[in-house]
């Protein structure tokens, strides 16, 4: 359970004895305690609280993308209007202050779930309600980079390219590169497509940074960017490419 009021953890942490499906494996007072204790303890179920500082519960699923996530409930003040967005996308919450009986039944029905559960689903039922409960931030603006012991934010201006690598995604700045665990494609879903533009299956780059076409006597297309590299555009993406050019150019 992740929650960084003391308080809360100990009244939940009392009214957790009476499950008889879910025992406390471990504590979290912040969301980088989280990320490291889901990926060393791989529990069923994360009592996650939404609002913490710094690192909230939305954040902590960013840091785990790529991640196999566990069963989440998340536990919110959150208010009405934003109950529905929970609801809406078939998200089991826990609405402050709760008593025993909703904790029960919350505990029921994730017991259930977990005998049939579709991670893929609940990942993109998360990603649903973030743009639910944040219209006005449909787009990443900044990536989570997981380094050794701590995390460094990265805003998403500041990257001028991303690469493939296996399991992995480099993302680079003018002045160094970082390995996030993720996929190109999710990647590519959460970035404002009049900025990002995917030109290879393994590479996407911002616009902004592209300096040079050039065209070798293959009829190949080669981008040069700004931080002196080239990447090839490949066949399949290249009118969107040239469309995306030439609608920023009028």
């Amino acid at each position: 359970m992740i929650d960084d009021e003391p308080r809360a953890r100990s009244l939940l942490r009392k009214m957790m004895k009476s499950s008889a499906d879910f025992e406390i494996v471990g504590e979290c007072s912040n969301g980088y305690e989280a990320v490291e204790s889901v990926k060393m303890l791989r529990p069923d179920l994360m009592l996650l609280d939404v609002q913490m500082p710094e690192v909230d519960g939305f954040g902590v699923i960013e840091m785990l993308r790529g991640e196999e996530l566990p069963q989440i409930v998340f536990v919110t003040a959150y208010d009405e209007y934003a109950m529905k967005a929970f609801e809406a996308r078939a998200l089991d919450y826990l609405l402050k202050p709760f008593d025993q009986d909703r904790l029960d039944d919350t505990l029921r029905r994730a017991a259930f779930q977990l005998k049939g559960r579709d991670l893929s689903k609940q990942t993109s039922s998360i990603i649903a309600l973030l743009r639910d409960l944040n219209p006005n931030k449909k787009y990443i603006e900044r990536f989570l980079v997981k380094l050794a012991g701590r995390v460094l934010v990265v805003p998403t201006d500041e990257v001028l390219l991303i690469e493939a690598e296996d399991k992995y995604v480099r993302l680079r700045t003018r002045a160094t590169s970082y390995l996030v665990r993720d996929t190109i494609s999710r990647v590519e879903e959460g970035l404002d497509p009049e900025v990002f533009v995917r030109v290879h299956r393994s590479a996407i780059v911002q616009l902004s940074c592209v300096k040079e076409i050039r065209k070798d006597f293959h009829g190949d297309f080669m981008l040069l960017l700004t931080i002196g590299q080239q990447v090839s555009l490949g066949r399949n993406y290249r009118q969107k490419f040239f469309d995306l050019i030439q609608g920023q150019q009028a």
